[in-house]
C-alpha cells in the first residue's frame, strides 16, 4: 500500500473527472435506497458543482484515489455557530490513523478558514465512529429514525 501524498479540496469544474467514483462512495457510505437515488445524486451533483458541498480527496503518490470526504456548512440559528459537516466519508482502500488524521486536519484547516466553529461528522457507519473518535472527535447526540 503506497503512502497517500495529496489530499486536497477539489473545485468545481473537476467534479465530473471522478463523479462516478463520489456517486459509488455516496450510495455505499449513506445507504441511499434505489427509489430516492437519482434524486439525491442530481441534488449532490448541483450542490458540488456549485461549492455548496464540497469534495475532499485522498491520491495516492501515483494518483490513485484513495480516499474522499463530502462536506457542506450548516449555521445553527440558535447557538450562532456556523459548522463544516462531513456528510460523506469513504476510503477505497486501507489507511492508517495517521492518514486520517492529516485529511481531518485539512478538513479543520478548510473549516477555520471559512469561520467554522465545529467540525461535524454524521454517518451510520460504526466503522467511522471508530476510527473518528481517536482523531478527537465525541459524541454530541444520537439520532433515531424510523420508516413511515
Amino acid at each position: 500500500v503506497s503512502q497517500s501524498r495529496y489530499e486536497h479540496k477539489l473545485l468545481p469544474s473537476q467534479i465530473a473527472a471522478i463523479w462516478p467514483s463520489i456517486k459509488f462512495a455516496v450510495v455505499k457510505a449513506d445507504g441511499i435506497p434505489e427509489e430516492r437515488r437519482d434524486r439525491c445524486l442530481n441534488a449532490l451533483l448541483n450542490d458540488l458543482l456549485s461549492d455548496r458541498s464540497q469534495c475532499f480527496v485522498r491520491l495516492s503518490n501515483e494518483k490513485q484515489l484513495q480516499a474522499l470526504a463530502i462536506t457542506n456548512f450548516i449555521h445553527d440559528e440558535i447557538t450562532g455557530n456556523k459548522s463544516l459537516v462531513i456528510r460523506c466519508l469513504y476510503s477505497f482502500q486501507s489507511a492508517q490513523q495517521d492518514e486520517w488524521k492529516a485529511g481531518v486536519d485539512i478538513l479543520k484547516q478548510f473549516a477555520k478558514l471559512k469561520g467554522c466553529n465545529k467540525l461535524v461528522a454524521y454517518s451510520r457507519s460504526q466503522q467511522v465512529f471508530e476510527l473518528i473518535e481517536p482523531l478527537g472527535f465525541q459524541e454530541s447526540y444520537r439520532c433515531y429514525a424510523i420508516d413511515i
